[in-house]
């Protein structure tokens, strides 16, 4: 009986003991230094030290908000001089005389984030790894307007960056391929609606700036536009904004009450005007009803002056009227991936037809011409280098973005065995490909010159790296007929087989081309500049010219200047089941 008087006392002293250490803990923590400073400054001599709490009442959940145990001052009048983070909250919409919102009912978490249930500044501001929801300052405050109010369709007094950044989303055309639920339909990147809820204000903004930074496999382009940081910090603002846990469910609303849905600019006349403000993504005149379009972030035009404007991902478009056909560009705007099945541009689906055709109008309104391209050069740098590069390599700053890659014309094998084509090439294009017929730009002799500028570069090339000045010839080899002696087994060719060719195929050619034959095999991409050729692109395999004798050549004989090698060790019969197959992937 005795021992266990004894530990019942052992237990209530070290009880006492463990009391009096929190007390004493409690009352020399960070928040109770702030505390006694509060209090002397309202000249308080009757106070307590604890952590006050608020129970923020958020849909039918309750979030728990501890941060007025630091921010003491944050709902006090009297608190303007305070020192932080006693002071009194500032308006949070300049010049009113009443705050709108009463911060003794809805606390700091709901607008600012961070860890409400912490009473130390590091874990109450968020500030450590992995937590979703870092504290939010400055403007970036401004995104969680959002979740009382309606901020994707309507302009939010006391919120200026917000609002830009909704206006924004539409001029820099990410519209067109991302979806934010009731704003826009897009399908190319990733969907938007719930960006603010999954990821910091630090992942979307590295994310505008450098895509690649956090997925590796994004297709989404450097815009020039990054590098003005008003503009990111804007459109930051508004992706962190959206959320699908909001305070405002329009999904539990009362029947009648349905999410708002943003309503665009339509334009009901055809003209260069409109066109030009669907291409340069301008806001309509009210400034209330955004604009669909946006064309200048990728592209680049040349309007009468001459000058350059425009981003530099795409191709100019300055020529584009005068180089394709209205019907191409039409079914290009709506459709690229009908042209280039591996293009990175979205499709503009939303677009009207109306809107459309004042884009087609615009671009066909563009009549520059260079006057000083005349020498072979300045035809050059004018209106090939922007895809050919400046060095001939195929690096043109608008490269990455076409499919396929435009030609190496560095490489005097190259040019000199295919220099015969290049007339044609240049005058009519090459269907299947961004190389578009220049015919209605360039005269005959401007052709002729920069064929001759290319020439003598390759050449000059050559010299610099020691290879002897040669000319090169490609052989002489007509497409083998059936009951041609083959070359190799010397046994009559037979009728091409194309199950035989895809045997064939997979066997020779699916480390560079790819099982699928989409130019996209293993060894792709260690190739060099000259990615092998995607043979499921019709439009190029069924363009004029490339018939099977030509391919029978380029696979017995190689493309010189390219990592396509010679397949002479393969049987005539081989290479013409080969061909068989190819033709069926375009049927």
């Amino acid at each position: 009986m005795i021992k266990d008087y004894r530990l019942l006392a052992v237990a209530s002293v070290a009880a006492l003991i463990a009391i009096v250490l929190a007390v004493g803990k409690a009352s020399h923590s960070e928040f109770a230094g702030h505390q006694r400073e509060y209090y002397k400054l309202c000249e308080a001599d009757d106070y307590e030290i604890g952590i006050n709490q608020l129970n923020v009442n958020v849909g039918g959940e309750t979030l728990i908000d501890r941060c007025t145990t630091c921010h003491l001052g944050f709902a006090n009048p009297d608190a303007v001089a305070f020192p932080v983070p006693l002071k009194a909250h500032c308006p949070i919409v300049p010049g009113v005389t009443k705050q709108p919102h009463d911060f003794g009912e809805i606390g700091c978490v709901v607008c600012h984030d961070g860890n409400g249930r912490a009473t130390t500044t590091e874990d109450a501001h968020g500030h450590f790894h992995m937590w979703p929801s870092p504290l939010l300052t400055g403007p970036y405050v401004q995104a969680n307007c959002i979740r009382c109010h309606d901020t994707n369709t309507e302009p939010l007094t006391g919120a200026p960056v917000l609002n830009r950044g909704r206006k924004l989303y539409t001029e820099k055309a990410c519209w067109a391929c991302h979806t934010i639920a009731g704003v826009s339909a897009g399908k190319v990147g990733p969907d938007l609606s719930n960006a603010g809820g999954l990821f910091s204000v630090d992942y979307l903004h590295e994310s505008i700036v450098h895509p690649k930074a956090n997925i590796e496999t994004s297709q989404m382009p450097e815009f020039d536009w990054v590098k003005d940081e008003s503009v990111v910090e804007a459109l930051t603002v508004y992706l962190k904004s959206q959320r699908k846990s909001r305070l405002k469910q329009y999904d539990r609303a009362p029947i009648g009450v349905v999410q708002p849905v943003l309503t665009y600019t339509t334009p009901k006349t055809v003209d260069v005007a409109t066109g030009r403000k669907i291409f340069m993504g301008e806001q309509d005149a009210d400034g209330k009803h955004p604009r669909r379009g946006g064309c200048i972030n990728c592209h680049s035009v040349r309007e009468a002056d001459g000058k350059l404007q425009g981003g530099h991902v795409g191709p100019e478009l300055t020529y584009a009227a005068r180089a394709r056909d209205t019907a191409y560009i039409k079914e290009h705007i709506t459709n690229s991936k009908g042209h280039a099945p591996d293009s990175v541009m979205p499709v503009f689906a939303d677009l009207t037809e109306t809107e459309v055709d004042g884009l087609i109008a615009y671009l066909g309104s563009l009549d520059y011409t260079d006057p000083g391209a005349v020498s072979g050069v300045r035809v050059y740098t004018t209106y090939c280098a922007s895809c050919h590069g400046n060095d001939l390599k195929g690096r043109g700053d608008n490269h990455q973005l076409l499919d396929p890659y435009p030609r190496n014309l560095s490489r005097r094998q190259f040019v000199e065995s295919y220099k015969h084509r290049f007339e044609e090439s240049i005058s009519d294009g090459i269907e299947g490909t961004a190389m578009a017929a220049w015919k209605k730009v360039l005269s005959k002799e401007q052709i002729t010159a920069v064929i001759d500028f290319i020439s003598k570069a390759s050449n000059a090339r050559a010299a610099r790296t020691g290879d002897a000045p040669s000319t090169y010839v490609r052989l002489a080899t007509p497409l083998p007929n059936a009951g041609d002696e083959d070359r190799i087994t010397e046994t009559p060719v037979t009728v091409a087989d194309a199950e035989r060719g895809e045997a064939a195929f997979q066997a020779h050619c699916t480390g560079c081309h790819g099982k699928l034959a989409n130019g996209k095999g293993p060894n792709a991409y260690t190739l060099g500049n000259v990615y092998p050729r995607n043979l499921l692109n019709a439009q190029f395999m069924k363009r004029k010219g490339l018939d099977d004798e030509r391919l029978y050549r380029s696979i017995l004989l190689g493309v010189p200047g390219t990592p396509m090698p010679s397949h002479s060790h393969l049987s005539d019969q081989t290479v013409l089941d080969m061909i068989s197959y190819i033709r069926t992937l375009t049927k």
